[in-house]
Parts: C-alpha cells; sequence; structure tokens
C-alpha cells in the first residue's frame, strides 16, 4: 500500500455525484486519493488550495463549465497538472478542450469507470 508521500492525488470536477463517487471509489481502490468538487468554481477553488497529480473534468456542468476550468486553471497551483476530459459532447467541443489544454479526451459513454481508472493510474505513474 502506498504512503502518503507516494499517494497521487486525484481531482475530479464533475456535477455528476453519481459518477464521481464511482470514479473516486475505483481510484482510492487503485491506491490513490480522490477528491471531488461538483462544478468548476468548486474545481477552481480546491486547485487554488492543493495540487493535484492529475485532474479529471467534465465539460459540460453548472456555475463554471469545463471550458471555463481549462481557461483559468494557468492562474491556479495546478497549472502544469495534466487534464483529462471526461465528456459526451461532440468532436468540436474535444477539439476545444485540447486547444485549451487538456491533455486527452475520454468519452463518457464508451469508457468505464474502471477504465478511467488506470488509465490515470497510467498518467501518474
Amino acid at each position: 500500500m502506498p504512503t502518503i508521500e507516494t499517494t497521487k492525488k486525484i481531482l475530479i470536477i464533475d456535477d455528476d455525484e453519481s459518477l464521481g463517487s464511482l470514479l473516486k471509489q475505483k481510484l482510492n481502490k487503485s491506491g490513490m486519493s480522490a477528491v471531488c468538487a461538483s462544478d468548476g468554481g468548486q474545481g477552481l477553488d480546491a486547485m487554488n488550495k492543493e495540487r493535484f497529480d492529475c485532474i479529471l473534468l467534465d465539460l459540460k456542468m453548472p456555475i463554471k463549465d469545463g471550458f471555463a476550468v481549462l481557461k483559468s486553471r494557468n492562474a491556479t497551483l495546478n497549472a502544469e497538472t495534466p487534464v483529462y476530459v471526461l465528456t459526451s459532447l461532440d468532436e468540436d467541443k474535444c477539439k476545444q478542450a485540447l486547444e485549451l489544454g487538456a491533455k486527452g479526451v475520454m468519452n463518457k459513454i464508451e469508457i468505464s469507470p474502471a477504465q478511467v481508472a488506470d488509465r490515470v493510474a497510467k498518467e501518474v505513474a
């Protein structure tokens, strides 16, 4: 089991609380420490207070959407943290997210929480 010093911290920003909870559970079982934020505003608050090893970000959310988070993250402690977008939006929106600095896009419809956890584990290894 990883020690506190080596545990990778993951931020999940998604307004779908059931998906966020499931992702958090899968990531924690994989030896990571995941926290959830239910909108972009909460996510940016967390990004200003703490460094994360990876961020999972939904694009379509109330208050501040994922695009606003991507545009604002350079002013946070997590300017260099890899961000993976989790979305079911169309390809143009995914391209826009990549242009704003997302490292990758995962389609919520096509990928399971276990597959997301595996991908994140590889990213932070």
